[in-house]
């Protein structure tokens, strides 16, 4: 009466004789059901597109062309989708997606099949735009790591340049006793008590210097 496109919920009713007697139900407003569907919370995939389709005839119910309305889904997804429909035990919620290729473009239909009215309900989008998430996530992910790393490394060069600091005066007096020099072992007094390999070279070396003192005093 409106002129105005619907989906028909219509059934027929029937008389104790099972003798069709008129239909009974409602239809809904195609515009009111795409209003109702671009409203739906879908953040991120601005492109997403919503469909529906009779699991029976595989018609469209819905399709944001309105052309399509009531012709039968030939998309190769669409019938993949109805295939794998066919061969599952409906009685059960089934859900699930496919990934398929439109212009060279990879896309997901990720789909719903509503067991009380047999309908599918399918959401398609991009794979770039599905995984923009996860990509930006990664790049987010690899900056973090490559900073950490960059940040360990600064942190092993300070920890081992002043955990090998003794080294140089250490070797320092190494040299000076190779070369009988025993005058001074003050660059080393300090290092004496540390708990490492270097304080105990440390304290070999000042026991070494003493040594020698003890012998050229002697003699």
């Amino acid at each position: 009466a409106s002129g105005k496109q619907i989906i028909s919920m219509y059934q027929a009713c029937y008389d104790e004789n099972q003798n069709p007697i008129g239909l009974v139900g409602g239809g809904i407003y195609i515009t009111d059901l795409k209003d109702h569907l671009d409203s739906l919370p879908v953040a991120g995939l601005e492109q997403a597109k919503s469909y529906l389709i009779n699991a029976k005839t595989g018609e469209y119910i819905f399709h944001e062309n309105e052309e399509m309305l009531g012709t039968v889904a030939t998309e190769a997804h669409v019938t993949e989708i109805m295939d794998i429909l066919n061969q599952t035990d409906k009685e059960n919620v089934v859900t699930g997606y496919v990934e398929y290729q439109e212009q060279g473009i990879d896309n997901i239909a990720a789909y719903h099949y509503v067991a009380d009215r047999d309908w599918i309900f399918l959401l398609t989008d991009t794979s770039d735009e599905i995984f923009a998430t996860v990509n930006k996530t990664k790049r987010e992910l690899f900056i973090l790591c490559a900073v950490a790393l960059i940040l360990l490394m600064g942190v092993t060069y300070v920890v081992i340049s002043v955990s090998m600091r003794p080294l140089s005066p250490i070797g320092k007096t190494l040299l000076q006793i190779a070369q009988c020099d025993i005058s001074d072992d003050s660059d080393i007094k300090k290092y004496i008590n540390r708990r490492d390999d270097l304080g105990g070279i440390a304290k070999a070396s000042g026991i070494v210097i003493t040594s020698l003192r003890n012998i050229v005093s002697t003699l």
